[in-house]
């Protein structure tokens, strides 16, 4: 059934009753001609109207609608241009819609005559054909505004309408809706796509699966669980992370230990809810010696602006955390206070057993964003610190970044699209130590412009794209916005490094090597099925084989049946290079 929607002639007449009075000297500008693009449709639209009318872009508009506008323009006053753009807006045919917007005929002079004529089209089409209005904007990356009312009252009419157009970007988005009202028609969709694999493991695809699976779980739960044994087992984990932090949430000690008692545990905790990861604190001295060892691994998961300072706090220790997971611990936390709070950030240095590298590090992050910027809080940081040596790395690091201020508005702040964050990190050198508020939008950002993102940079020509990927794979590594992110984004980044090297690859953190090791352990703490399919996508090579032992050592240190088992799924040269590394690492 399709929604009731408003009249177009009665928004049109209340339109005139008030853009008359309010607006006078309307100004027409001639329609364009030569700059007129044609549509980069792959599918003509195909109408009778539009065959009647044959024209070429080269050389503007048809005749017909330079009539339309000509008359217009000759219009003797502004009401009677209002009510001539109005008249215009509700005659055309509905076929030739498409073309009146993608070429721009109408919108090319400013004010309110173009806004209103595409106001009025486009409502007109919504109630007239609003498939062939859906169409168009996904075509042109905008929602359908039909799709909220036929998600509640018509869901079959959605899927009907994919199968026709598809889209599975937006059909994703849609079920999120349908899921709301129509679980069980929702369900059957998503079984179905799973079921053809097509890129669910992947990009954008894993988010929308899991927001969907997530949506499911709210309204039927029974049903999904139900469900649950039909579907592949990397989606039955993401499921049974869902369940399992509703049971985290009713009965966080209980459940926890019964995670504890299998293999699996420690990773279906990291794929539930991240709300109730702070109550691990209350736990720590009872913690199994896996689990020490994989929040060491990937601390930043576990890390976030409620708990930092507890984390400082805790005795790990005291809990029986070697002291070099500890150590690594507590210096992810600092790194990740240093950001936020520079000035407990500071106190916190002189309690803490840091090298001079690590040491190093974290005053690095916290004067790497004051640029030379120079006020009162700068200073005040500065005299915080404890020794000349720490003075002067602090001012170097000052001296080396351009004059910004971290604390205040920037034009970063006022990124809002996906478009504009890739835009924005084309233009970042992350050496310089400025991609945190970078990392701080994708982490407030939700799963849907996050896949956005990720469509976007697999589009990117490849200049733009070889920045973009350096900024995706070098990131914030202490942020945690950044170690939330999109883990097939990131990996899609180090991917393209490695299959385009930069002319002058550097050692260290933004080596290829180093960055698909580093990524794939990391990933494998979450999702160890979905890392070890990303790294088998890699080129072959150096990269390649070093993210497959660091994977599968990792990997065997909380689920060694699942790691061997992916370990003899290896071509026999990787295989033996991999039990090779893996036996050296266990007898170290």
């Amino acid at each position: 059934m399709s929604a009731s929607l408003p009249s177009s002639g009665a928004k049109a007449g209340a339109a005139v009753g008030f853009l008359a009075m309010a607006i006078v000297g309307w100004k027409f500008a001639e329609p364009a001609r030569d700059a007129i693009q044609a549509s980069d449709s792959d599918e003509p639209v195909a109408t009778k109207t539009l065959k009647r009318h044959e024209w070429s872009a080269s050389h503007g508009p048809p005749e017909y609608v330079r009539e339309r506008l000509r008359a217009i323009r000759a219009a003797g006053s502004s009401s009677e241009k209002l009510r001539s753009t109005i008249e215009l807006a509700n005659s055309l045919p509905i076929a030739d819609l498409a073309a009146w917007l993608d070429h721009r005929w109408f919108d090319v002079g400013e004010g309110f005559d173009a806004t209103l004529f595409k106001k009025i089209a486009m409502q007109r089409w919504m109630e007239e054909d609003p498939e062939g209005h859906a169409a168009w904007c996904i075509k042109n990356e905008t929602d359908p505004e039909i799709f909220d009312a036929w998600a509640k009252d018509d869901p079959q009419r959605i899927l009907a309408f994919f199968q026709k157009n598809p889209n599975r970007e937006f059909e994703m988005g849609a079920l999120q809706e349908i899921a709301k009202n129509h679980p069980d028609v929702a369900l059957a969709r998503i079984r179905e796509i799973i079921a053809k694999g097509t890129n669910t493991h992947q990009g954008g695809d894993s988010y929308y699966v899991q927001a969907v699976l997530d949506e499911i779980a709210k309204k039927d739960p029974a049903a999904l669980e139900a469900a649950m044994t039909s579907l592949p087992a990397k989606w039955q984990k993401t499921v049974e992370s869902l369940f399992v932090g509703r049971r985290l949430e009713a009965d966080f000690a209980g459940e926890i230990r019964s995670l504890w008692e299998r293999p699996d545990g420690f990773s279906l905790f990291q794929g539930a809810d991240s709300s109730t990861r702070t109550k691990l604190l209350d736990e720590l001295a009872n913690l199994p010696a896996s689990w020490k060892a994989g929040i060491a691994l990937n601390p930043n998961n576990f890390i976030d602006s409620n708990n930092v300072e507890k984390w400082l706090n805790a005795d790990l220790t005291g809990n029986g955390f070697p002291a070099d997971l500890a150590n690594s611990i507590k210096t992810n936390a600092l790194q990740y206070l240093a950001n936020r709070k520079p000035e407990v950030a500071i106190q916190q240095l002189a309690t803490l057993d840091l090298d001079n590298s690590q040491r190093k590090n974290v005053i690095t992050t916290i004067f790497g964003n004051f640029g030379n910027w120079k006020s009162e809080k700068a200073e005040s940081l500065l005299a915080m610190l404890g020794s000349d040596e720490d003075r002067q790395i602090a001012r170097s690091q000052i001296e080396a970044n351009p004059a910004t201020d971290p604390f205040a508005e920037s034009s970063q702040a006022k990124i809002e699209k996906p478009a504009d964050w890739l835009a924005t990190a084309a233009t970042i050198d992350p050496q310089k130590g400025d991609t945190y508020q970078l990392f701080s939008l994708l982490g407030a950002w939700d799963k849907d412009k996050l896949a956005e993102v990720s469509h976007g940079f697999s589009s990117l020509p490849d200049e733009q794209k070889a920045r973009v990927a350096t900024v995706l794979a070098v990131g914030n590594q202490y942020s945690s916005s950044s170690s939330d992110m999109d883990p097939t984004l990131r990996g899609e980044a180090i991917n393209y490094l490695i299959a385009h090297p930069p002319e002058e690859a550097k050692p260290g953190a933004n080596d290829t090597t180093y960055l698909a090791s580093n990524h794939a352990v990391l990933w494998s703490q979450k999702d160890p099925a979905a890392a070890s399919a990303w790294v088998q996508t890699l080129p072959a090579g150096d990269a390649r084989l070093w993210a497959q032992k660091n994977l599968a050592a990792n990997w065997s240190q909380y689920d060694p049946n699942a790691a061997s088992q992916w370990v003899k799924s290896l071509p026999a040269d990787a295989r033996g290079e991999v039990e090779k590394f893996m036996k050296n690492s266990s007898s170290n």
